[in-house]
């Protein structure tokens, strides 16, 4: 219920609006009348209003100094102008007064309605920012970090929600994200080249997860350059300049910089792409998506970081792609080998002729990444479709292929791979060694391992421990280490609902409690700290 105090000289009008307000909108009570503007200015000294009503043209102080007096004492104080006088200065003046509305004489009982209404939702949004601010300055000096990558994070998912409840933080916080204009720049690690450098694709989480970190270290000294994941995992940060130049010479330092330090520390190597500058921070989306589709230009050799201006002049050959996949995509749903193999060729017949085993590799991986985002269980089935793309490699030393129908056939492996149901478990010599690899990453799932190290503590290699693990456990090694990663998490939040979340996030193994965040909401539809909450009450 909210709280209204009446100033109006003719003594009808008073009586009117007492005896009539609640009926015409049930969330209003008057709970004050005066006949002037200065007996109203001592009744404000005792009491308090949500609202004031106050005719224009009274004795003693009128309604728009009234109004200035409201403004500059009791500023949470909305102020609605009654006036008999339609006239243009009367209305100027009360917006230079910071009054809510301005109702013209004979009053109707709609357009009462209408003004209250606003009011009351004007004060509801109010008392939803005081209270988000409240809490937000509760938690700890990187929460507004965090804040304003989750609103960079709705941004560029188009999560509606999301935005229509941080931006009034953002707002009220006076939190500064952009000068001039921004662009998004997008950080992915090259899989082909990890791939190239035998290393296990398996542990792309784990590659993220560092480039991330980096990306993180890179920008610390900047709070103008938000750093967040998209769905894909990818890294994405907010770019701010004052013209496209100035946009485009700092994606390229930053990107530069965070290769340095992961060829010198991790030996990965980086594809880059950063979309259109915006002017206006909720168009964000269509910068992403420009950087986005940039990426895939590394298939068709563009060298990082790639510009916006490539995407445009290259949007005949993302075309060609999109739709071959989409072919390829259909014919599996289908179980049409034949056709399959046929489109499969066209999607070979993208490549340069003889490509070379990194540019095989290359088109390879993207295809299945494309098509596992559209089958259940996509990370056992993404792992087994590598497969055969591995042990292409290993034996790329002695012939590469250079006939499009080779590469076609090993796509068709690959592919095939993504449809196939899990086959049964083989001898009990390979259980064994599932269980061996279980205990280990049971005892050591608060460490920074990896499938290599788990592989390289049993003696066999990652790819093989990588197929066994998921024949006999019946889930992959990742999803197997997140899922122990995720209950240690919960048990120690339940056992202490006030520990601080990145404790919690580094006593089970993660570098980055910000990708711990995403993988938690993930695992259990809430955040560590709405867990914490929740076993709290």
């Amino acid at each position: 219920m909210y709280s209204v105090l009446i100033v109006d000289d003719e003594p009808l009008m008073l009586k009117f609006m007492a005896d009539n307000l609640s009926r015409i909108d049930s969330r209003w009570t008057v709970t004050g009348q005066s006949e002037d503007g200065l007996q109203a200015l001592e009744m404000m000294k005792t009491a308090s209003f949500d609202l004031v009503i106050t005719d224009i043209r009274m004795p003693e102080m009128d309604g728009l100094a009234l109004a200035r007096h409201i403004q500059e004492n009791h500023p949470s104080t909305k102020v609605i102008i009654v006036s008999g006088f339609d006239e243009f200065q009367y209305a100027q003046e009360a917006v230079r007064c910071n009054v809510h509305d301005y109702l013209l004489k004979p009053l109707m009982d709609d357009k009462i309605r209408e003004a209250l209404d606003r009011v009351a939702k004007s004060i509801e949004k109010q008392h939803a920012l005081d209270v988000a601010l409240k809490t937000m300055n509760s938690l700890p000096d990187n929460s507004t970090e965090e804040l304003v990558s989750n609103f960079i994070s709705a941004l560029i998912e188009e999560n509606h929600f999301n935005i229509k409840t941080l931006y009034p933080l953002i707002y009220g916080m006076k939190l500064h994200i952009m000068d001039g204009i921004a662009a998004v720049l997008l950080l992915s690690p090259d899989e082909s080249s990890i791939l190239m450098s035998r290393k296990s694709i398996t542990d792309m989480p784990v590659y993220r997860m560092i480039l991330h970190q980096k990306a993180l270290e890179v920008t610390k000294s900047d709070p103008l350059v938000p750093v967040c994941y998209d769905k894909y995992e990818n890294t994405v940060l907010l770019i701010a300049g004052e013209d496209a130049d100035e946009i485009a010479a700092k994606c390229r330092r930053i990107y530069e910089n965070i290769c340095r330090q992961l060829e010198t520390q991790s030996n990965i190597r980086l594809i880059c792409a950063y979309g259109e500058p915006v002017e206006d921070i909720l168009q964000l989306r269509s910068s992403y998506v420009t950087a986005f589709e940039s990426l895939n230009l590394s298939l068709a050799g563009a060298s990082s970081p790639i510009p916006p201006n490539r995407y445009i002049s290259q949007r005949h050959f993302l075309h060609g792609l999109h739709e071959t996949i989409k072919t390829i995509d259909a014919d599996l749903s289908g179980r049409d080998s034949a056709l399959l193999l046929n489109d499969l060729m066209h999607y070979a017949a993208l490549l340069p002729d003889s490509p070379g085993t990194e540019k095989i590799l290359r088109f390879g991986l993207y295809l299945v990444n494309q098509l596992a985002w559209g089958i259940n269980s996509r990370q056992e089935k993404l792992e087994l479709s590598l497969m055969p793309m591995i042990q292409f490699l290993s034996e790329s030393e002695k012939s590469v292929p250079t006939e499009k129908k080779e590469i076609a056939l090993l796509y068709q492996s690959s592919v095939l791979a993504l449809t196939e149901d899990t086959v049964s478990p083989p001898g009990k010599e390979y259980g064994v060694l599932s269980d061996m690899a279980r205990e280990y990453i049971c005892m050591h799932y608060n460490e920074p391992i990896s499938l290599a190290v788990v592989a390289d503590v049993l003696g066999v290699s990652a790819s093989y421990l990588c197929d066994v693990f998921h024949k006999n456990i019946g889930e992959t090694y990742s999803k197997f280490l997140t899922r122990i990663r995720m209950e240690q998490a919960a048990l120690l939040l339940k056992s202490n609902p006030d520990e601080k979340i990145y404790k919690v996030s580094e006593q089970v193994g993660f570098i980055s409690v910000m990708h711990f965040n995403t993988v938690f909401k993930q695992h259990f539809n809430m955040t560590p700290r709405e867990f914490q909450q929740k076993k709290k009450s």
